[in-house]
């Protein structure tokens, strides 16, 4: 039993531990069938789970259904057990066959079952199904001991199929989570049971987006449309960032902060973060004609990039925190992405970024002298993309 008991625990698999535990049963304790019913998530029926027998018709087995919606006074029918929470033992099927309608009747027969038990799985919030084994072998009927081993098995099966809906409410909320941070610091916050984490501090690339007239724009439509417009345009563009390795750790209402090397702390590769910023830009095409098929505003954007350290991580109180960069690099690409408007384009970088570029990518730039930057005195040029293979589109 002790062995039983670890191997419900310890597999993760929820079909193969059932399977497991029901084989087990049969084979170690002699039971010659053994299956397992659960309840239907809504409660209103048991359903055959899983199955374990050698010589009978599983098939029948496997369709079998109980009404849970059904009231049945007498203790010998599966859903008695369900609702009642008692086991049931029977010693000789013949003596209770009176008991039964048709349809049990014609199914027990079949079976050729000549003694059975019956218990319930007991849940954390209630009965989870019934667990039924039996014997064919009219010499070798079920003792009470039997019946008593039978429920054993039945509440290591709850406790199993209890923690399994715990770790599946886990994952389903973990997947939400990652919505708005990333998973390591999912896995870092369940770890320190919540506790806010202590930044890092590193080489980062920075990438501020803006879509341009925003706030005009936004007069135009009404706040449900203003909604579902933004949404649109993140839906097409993000994934471009997060296909690069990048992560957007803000949305600013009227674009957002991306960044790249802060969450893992690895090499970024540019070519990578300056494909993904034109595959931004390329995909607008598209994007505006779905737009004006449907009546909504164009969207033209201006981003800057930039390199430099920053320090990462979670900021906030104990009661709600997220995940950001701070730094100069972080307000530099930002000064940068100002420069796109009265340099008439939609992306400008930083000149250490550029020097990085691959040939085919520099060819869409152009290397401009002598702007001034806000608060940053000590900058001789920035790189600007040109009109090469990409449609500029500037407010």
């Amino acid at each position: 039993l002790e062995e039983t008991s670890e191997s419900i625990q310890t597999l993760n698999d929820v079909q193969t531990m059932l399977d497991k535990t029901l084989k087990d049963t049969c084979t170690r304790f002699k039971f010659d069938r053994a299956f397992l019913m659960l309840a239907s998530p809504d409660g209103k029926e048991l359903r055959t789970s899983s199955v374990f027998c050698e010589d009978s018709d599983l098939d029948m087995i496997w369709k079998f259904t109980v009404d849970l919606t059904v009231t049945r006074e007498k203790g010998f029918f599966v859903s008695s057990i369900f609702h009642s929470g008692q086991p049931v033992f029977i010693e000789n099927v013949e003596d209770h066959l009176f008991h039964f309608n048709d349809v049990s009747k014609k199914i027990i027969q079949r079976l050729r079952s000549k003694s059975y038990a019956m218990v319930p799985v007991p849940g954390a919030n209630g009965r989870l199904g019934v667990l039924i084994a039996d014997r064919i072998d009219a010499k070798q009927t079920l003792v009470r001991t039997d019946m008593v081993l039978l429920e054993r098995i039945a509440r290591q099966l709850g406790l199993a199929l209890d923690k399994q809906t715990q770790l599946d409410h886990e994952r389903s909320m973990r997947k939400a989570f990652q919505k708005y941070v990333p998973r390591h610091i999912v896995d870092e916050i369940a770890a320190e049971r919540g506790g806010v984490r202590g930044g890092t501090t590193g080489e980062i690339v920075s990438l501020i987006l803006d879509i341009r007239s925003f706030t005009e724009k936004s007069k135009s439509i009404s706040p449900a449309d203003l909604l579902n417009w933004l949404n649109r345009f993140y839906e097409n563009t993000v994934p471009f960032i997060e296909a690069s390795g990048g992560y957007v750790e803000r949305y600013l209402g009227d674009g957002f902060l991306a960044t790249w090397g802060s969450i893992d702390r690895i090499e970024v590769n540019i070519d990578k973060v300056m494909t993904s910023a034109l595959d931004v830009i390329e995909s607008l095409d598209a994007f505006n004609q779905d737009m004006r098929s449907v009546q909504l505003p164009e969207i033209q954007v201006g981003m800057g990039i930039a390199r430099g350290q920053a320090v990462s991580g979670n900021v906030g109180s104990q009661n709600r925190i997220e995940f950001t960069s701070l730094g100069t690099v972080v307000n530099f690409s930002a000064r940068l992405e100002e420069l796109c408007k009265p340099l008439e384009t939609s992306l400008v970088v930083s000149m250490d970024i550029y020097n990085e570029l691959s040939d085919y990518i520099k060819d869409q730039m152009t290397v401009v002298s002598n702007v001034g930057v806000d608060s940053f005195a000590d900058v001789p040029a920035v790189a600007v993309l040109q009109l090469v293979n990409h449609q500029e589109r500037v407010a």
